[in-house]
């Protein structure tokens, strides 16, 4: 006879295949949002809800059956820091030393200190900052920026 805990093995079940199918129905929904503009709805619930919704609620049944195996709230936290915490480093080094200089070289010719508006004094978003674009000294003026 087959037991509960035969059947909730964590070695043959599917659901990680699950959790993978969520986020997927999220990554989608913001692919079509983004190329598109629109999203696909069923009544107030858009595909992304669907899969957020059911990730999350996967997600705390598999926390809540860790918390309960561990059976020590400290030791429980300690295992969620170090599952949680490389993937944190790994992403925030690499969106600081990949992600943001790429994007910076690709919109920006060069990037220079904030409040170095031509002389004008002034100061705020785009305001130091040369636009690719930009070949003259129009471009600290704020005329090609949109501003003049």
């Amino acid at each position: 006879m087959t037991t509960l805990g035969d059947r909730f093995d964590p070695r043959r079940n599917s659901f990680d295949v699950l959790r993978l199918s969520f986020a997927l129905l999220v990554a989608i929904d913001h692919g079509i949002g983004i190329r598109t503009g629109e999203q696909w709805r069923w009544g107030l619930s858009t595909l992304g809800d669907f899969g957020l919704d059911g990730f999350f609620i996967l997600s705390g049944f598999l926390i809540t059956r860790s918390f309960l195996t561990l059976e020590s709230f400290p030791r429980f936290v300690w295992h969620r820091f170090l599952r949680i915490a490389p993937g944190f480093w790994v992403c925030l080094l690499v969106t600081t030393f990949v992600v943001a200089p790429l994007v910076l070289q690709r919109r920006f010719v060069r990037v220079v200190g904030v409040g170095r508006g031509g002389g004008s004094g002034r100061s705020g978003p785009g305001v130091g900052v040369v636009d690719a674009r930009c070949t003259r000294r129009a471009c600290w003026s704020g005329r090609r920026l949109g501003r003049g």
